[in-house]
């Protein structure tokens, strides 16, 4: 037997704690649904960027304290039915986002903008991976900050140059 005091090298290693099961993901993904629909001002909170800051917020700071969140949000379950409730869950978060940018284009897009579903599947896999690796770090960020992070993923992803450069617009001074 190799032993360096600490760990005996010789052991099997043990296999991994099972995964969530079914019931677990679908109750983690309905919490997150109902999170980010109470949280979703609507239309009457005027332009996209600050509806769109506050519905992220809520899905980031519901996600934070979800301790099955970095496994889900990787999709890297080995149960079909867990990936597949994965992928639905992924689908409705990208629907509502590009649905919400729909209603506010041309403001968010321009005239001549990419179709808001390409920006929404976009900016959710960003949102997710994101906050996927954050969380999966031996010390994840503070909260707050991870939500800055994400919230700033978002709308570079969905606003691009608008986003760094609200001139580019600018008679006189086009943009790409």
């Amino acid at each position: 037997m190799i032993s360096t005091g600490l760990i005996d090298l010789t052991a099997p290693i043990a296999s991994h704690a099972p995964g969530p099961a079914l019931a677990e993901a679908e109750a983690f993904h309905q919490r997150l649904t109902t999170a980010t629909e109470l949280a979703d001002p609507g239309l009457v909170f005027g332009e996209w960027e600050s509806r769109e800051r506050v519905i992220i917020s809520a899905w980031v700071r519901q996600v934070y304290d979800e301790p099955l969140a970095p496994l889900l949000l990787q999709g890297m379950s080995a149960d079909p039915g867990i990936r597949a409730e994965e992928r639905e869950a992924r689908l409705r978060e990208t629907a509502g986002m590009a649905r919400r940018i729909s209603e506010h284009r041309p403001a968010v897009l321009g005239r001549r903008g990419t179709d808001p579903t390409v920006r929404a599947v976009a900016a959710v896999a960003a949102m997710r991976a994101v906050t996927a690796h954050a969380l999966s770090l031996p010390s994840p960020p503070p909260r707050e900050r991870l939500v800055r992070d994400v919230w700033s993923v978002v709308r570079d992803t969905v606003l691009g140059a608008q986003a760094c450069d609200r001139r580019a617009n600018t008679p006189g001074r086009p943009g790409w």
